[in-house]
């Protein structure tokens, strides 16, 4: 079916917007608020706060990745970035550059539109920006951008430039209420793994987005379909934590698995799985223990169906997170396939077991000279630690950083090094796993800046007048082992 003209001349004006930006003007802020700290890709972000009551707050949401530069070329693809509905700015700045070209993808033209229409934006001094504004009115006919969508970021960089930095940013008219509290859910979708920054009126807060836990995924399956017993091999591409098995159900139908088993090659089942009937959630199972699935390792399954679950109707499937591979489907009738895969997905679900953070140094409630202390210890969880925070609090304030692990780790170290402040510290180290949940541990010292001391194993000479023993006895060799403590004041 041709494209209505009245839609290309809407895009095509549309582009000619996109160097304008909103021009705003954002309330007074006093609060500000986000939760999590630390967020999965694709959830939501909650962001609530107070403001001058019925006044317009502008949230500014950005984050800054580096890209490589590939035979003089960079590109990224952001997928499914979200954008709320109502008034919004949006732009993207690159540095190290020649030139940029931003791309949306437009589904019901199934084309993408690109800005400059001309080609690409030349950078000045090496750095570009490009702004877009929404809603725009056109002779009567209002434009704006609205829920997922892809965009694209592409052009040259500097000569012998070998990585490129890209700033996208955000901001999102929100209107506080006769209280003056505003708030916005934020969908984190398209926003890639690392630092999130959300700002309004002097108020900032940075969010950890972390990747999702790996997971193998053969996604929707079709007919022809019928219960039986599938035996085949699965090699994951990455290494992934399993505890479910969920089966994708022929619509109108009771598809299910009623037992699975994952085991090595050899032979030994490492975890096995029960169906329960139709009560609660029947499409998933647990099995017995979680267990892990190793990189490029082979394991094989055996699952057996009932009702109509879906099937993947290939030898060998590249299902999301690894490679799944039929070596026979025997179906009720006890006819034999060879191209029957279950549509299933095997992931781990159901943590609520936080992490458990440990302080070993320094000891707690302890009188500490130096200006530095390290606290040292360790931060565990039976699936994986992906993001750290480190909070120190005294009289002069609070302190707060956060940062994803480079790695997902069961066990992490903590070695930080805090410059202290006069009188009391408090230092909270904070675990997060990729389930969302989170452990803490705090220590106190208190750091005197003029202190003396007087301790029996030193130099200082102590002298016994008289040592009387719970029995009564009396001695006038018993000195007691001690350490006197003294601050000055300064005045």
């Amino acid at each position: 079916m041709p494209v209505p003209i009245k839609a290309i001349l809407v895009v095509l004006t549309l582009l000619s917007l996109i160097s304008f930006p909103i021009t705003s003007t954002s309330a007074e802020v006093t609060d500000l608020q986000v939760s999590p700290e630390v967020v999965v890709q694709g959830e939501q972000l909650a962001i609530s706060g107070l403001a001058s009551p019925t006044e317009e707050v502008w949230l500014n949401l950005s984050f800054e990745l580096v890209l490589p530069v590939s035979e003089g070329n960079y590109s990224r693809e952001f997928y499914d970035l979200n954008f709320p509905k109502g008034k919004k700015s949006f732009s993207v700045t690159v540095r190290n550059i020649k030139n940029v070209r931003l791309g949306f993808y437009i589904p019901f033209l199934k084309w993408w539109f690109e800005y400059p229409l001309d080609g690409p934006l030349n950078a000045t001094d090496g750095n570009a920006t490009i702004s877009i504004s929404f809603p725009a009115t056109i002779e009567n006919t209002t434009i704006n951008i609205e829920g997922e969508k892809d965009v694209l970021v592409y052009g040259e960089a500097l000569e012998g430039a070998t990585s490129v930095t890209v700033e996208v940013n955000m901001s999102i008219c929100v209107t506080a209420d006769s209280n003056g509290y505003f708030k916005l859910n934020q969908s984190t979708t398209g926003v890639p793994a690392g630092e999130y920054v959300l700002a309004a009126d002097g108020f900032q807060k940075t969010v950890q987005v972390v990747a999702p836990l790996p997971i193998i995924d053969t996604g929707s399956g079709t007919y022809p379909s019928i219960s039986g017993v599938h035996y085949g091999s699965i090699k994951p591409y990455e290494t992934i934590n399993v505890s479910q098995l969920y089966t994708y159900p022929c619509t109108g139908t009771g598809g299910h698995t009623e037992y699975a088993a994952i085991a090595y090659p050899n032979g030994i089942v490492i975890a096995e799985a029960q169906w329960n009937g139709y009560t609660g959630d029947w499409h998933n199972l647990t099995f017995n223990n979680s267990f892990t699935l190793y990189a490029n390792e082979t394991y094989n399954y055996t699952i057996r169906t009932g009702s109509y679950p879906q099937i993947i109707h290939e030898p060998s499937w590249n299902a999301t997170g690894g490679v799944i591979t039929c070596t026979e489907f025997v179906d009720s009738n006890g006819k034999r396939h060879g191209d029957w895969i279950p549509a299933i997905k095997l992931y781990y679900g159901g943590d609520s077991t936080p992490p458990v953070v440990t302080i070993t140094s320094p000891v707690n409630g302890s009188v500490v000279t130096g200006t530095n202390v390290t606290v040292v210890g360790t931060a565990t969880d039976d699936v994986g630690i992906v993001a750290m925070c480190y909070e120190h609090g005294s009289s002069g304030g609070a302190a707060k950083w956060c940062g994803p692990l480079s790695n997902t780790s069961t066990n992490a170290s903590i070695n930080w090094t805090v410059q202290l402040q006069q009188g009391t510290n408090t230092m909270t180290v904070t675990a997060e796993d990729k389930a969302g949940n989170s452990g803490c541990a705090s220590v106190t010292v208190l750091y005197e800046e003029n202190i003396s001391t007087f301790d029996t194993l030193g130099t200082e000479i102590i002298t016994c007048t008289s040592f009387v023993d719970v029995n009564g006895q009396r001695h006038e060799e018993w000195i007691p082992a001690i350490k006197l403590i003294a601050t000055r004041s300064d005045g």
